[in-house]
């Protein structure tokens, strides 16, 4: 998967250079201790005490703003988030060596990504892997690679996947890696209205399908660990 995740499209390159984004930072930071990254503030009151929601944009931060807006549905709603840069996927998968084995409240791991965003998440997740680490739902809306045809390969610590494209025109499919026992739906977008490759982060069909999994998949943890 390494190889085929190398092989990224600079998605406008040539308008993010003229508009001067590249070394735009991400959000946020559930202590990554960056210093163009800020810890989001604790939520009052939240509703869930379990759990850590990573989004990840795409190219430059441009197009993938529709990230910041579902982070901020989240976190009124009690969920804890945080909105970074694909390009942070390695402090991110850092942070959580750390405080996965420490706090109890840290997992589970969800990661949503979009264009790059996505390609960051699955490099995060095979790096955990050797950590022994599980990521508990990766959601990905359209993967970039140069050749439609690629396909990413989930690794096995990924639990569940929740993959985005369009067969044939823009964004990968998604299969499962040596040892994969999750669930992975690829949902072909290429008939929803309002999924280009710029807006498909912003479109609220998708997005209500993706809050009400984060939302049951959470309450499922804590029911779980009450459980126990």
């Amino acid at each position: 998967m390494r190889l085929a995740l190398r092989r990224f499209i600079p998605v406008g390159v040539v308008v993010a250079v003229a508009l001067g984004f590249l070394s735009h930072p991400g959000s946020g930071s559930f202590g990554l201790g960056t210093a163009a990254a800020q810890e989001l503030p604790s939520t009052p009151q939240a509703t869930f005490d379990r759990g850590s929601v990573y989004l990840l944009r795409g190219f430059a931060n441009i197009w993938s703003r529709g990230l910041d807006e579902f982070g901020k549905e989240l976190d009124d709603i009690g969920i804890r988030n945080v909105v970074l840069n694909h390009r942070d996927w390695r402090r991110v998968a850092a942070e959580a060596e750390k405080r996965y084995f420490a706090d109890e409240n840290y997992a589970p791991i969800i990661v949503i990504g979009h264009s790059l965003g996505v390609n960051g998440s699955l490099l995060m997740a095979e790096r955990l892997a050797k950590s022994r680490i599980p990521i508990r739902l990766i959601v990905a809306y359209e993967a970039i690679a140069r050749d439609s045809d690629t396909k990413f390969r989930v690794p096995a610590n990924v639990e569940e996947v929740l993959n985005f494209y369009k067969k044939g025109v823009l964004g990968i499919e998604l299969i499962p890696g040596r040892g994969f026992a999750g669930k992975l739906e690829n949902v072909d977008t290429r008939g929803v209205r309002g999924t280009t490759h710029y807006k498909i982060d912003k479109n609220p069909e998708l997005r209500a399908v993706v809050k009400a999994l984060v939302v049951d998949t959470l309450i499922q943890e804590q029911e779980q660990k009450a459980a126990n």
